[in-house]
């Protein structure tokens, strides 16, 4: 009995394996056709080395052909492998180059790494320019991306690109917060602790770092707020309403 469970799970494995490399030599089929969204999805195996051994020359190879053909998410690919330096040598001047044909087609995460590379000054011949990287993060913003609404809210709160404004970096660490940005949860509670751009609150201030503590160290704010700020029954009125706004924007703790 025990024999037949373990022919029959070589046939089955066999089977399953057969299988799989019918759908990759039909993806490279296709691949070789010009079929854009194979020639993607055949790079993408070769960078994460899903079904075929990891190789970055070849993801590089089928990401450009790709990419040549205004496919977004390739021409992003390709833009990261430049800039990390994937199986190239690492050319930021290049990386640009295809972070901006994707974010030019609206790819909201080729935005929000373009504009990052225009806020680091990151780039040959790329100085750095908060004004287009404010651009740039904001038509990421625009498209629910957390990351670039977070970056927005952190520009007005500093005024680099745009001019300082708390209560608009108060609204953008909000919409980004309701994301589970952590980074916009945290500065949330960094202002309502300090009253900038809301009136000062320190339950409030208890209630974002609780939240933000989820994913991020804020346990200094937190204990500084409660042994020094607000009284034992302020805490437990801070924590059912970080409680509250978990459960309805689906976090966990």
């Amino acid at each position: 009995m025990r024999g037949c469970i373990i022919i029959s799970y070589l046939l089955l494995f066999s089977f399953a394996l057969g299988a799989e490399n019918s759908q990759l030599a039909d993806l490279k089929a296709r691949a070789e056709r010009g079929d854009a969204e194979a020639q993607y999805n055949l790079g993408s195996l070769y960078y994460k080395g899903q079904g075929v051994e990891q190789d970055y020359t070849e993801a590089r190879n089928w990401f450009q052909k790709a990419a040549e053909q205004n496919h977004v998410r390739a021409q992003n690919n390709l833009g990261m492998i430049y800039y990390k330096g994937r199986g190239v040598e690492r050319d930021n001047a290049e990386a640009v180059t295809w972070f901006r044909k994707s974010a030019e087609l609206g790819h909201a995460q080729a935005q929000y790494n373009l504009a990052g590379l225009y806020f680091e000054g990151k780039g040959k011949g790329i100085k750095r320019n908060y004004e287009e990287s404010f651009k740039w993060y904001l038509k990421a913003a625009d498209q629910g991306h957390a990351n670039a609404q977070y970056s927005i809210g952190f520009m007005y709160a500093t005024g680099k690109g745009v001019r300082q404004n708390n209560m608009k970096a108060i609204r953008w660490y909000r919409i980004a917060a309701e994301h589970r940005q952590a980074e916009a949860q945290y500065n949330l509670g960094a202002m309502y602790a300090r009253g900038v751009g809301v009136d000062m609150d320190h339950i409030k201030a208890y209630m974002w770092f609780s939240i933000a503590g989820d994913h991020s160290d804020s346990e200094d704010q937190l204990y500084i707020l409660s042994e020094f700020l607000i009284t034992p029954s302020q805490v437990k009125q801070a924590e059912r309403m970080a409680e509250k706004w978990r459960l309805k924007y689906g976090m966990k703790r």
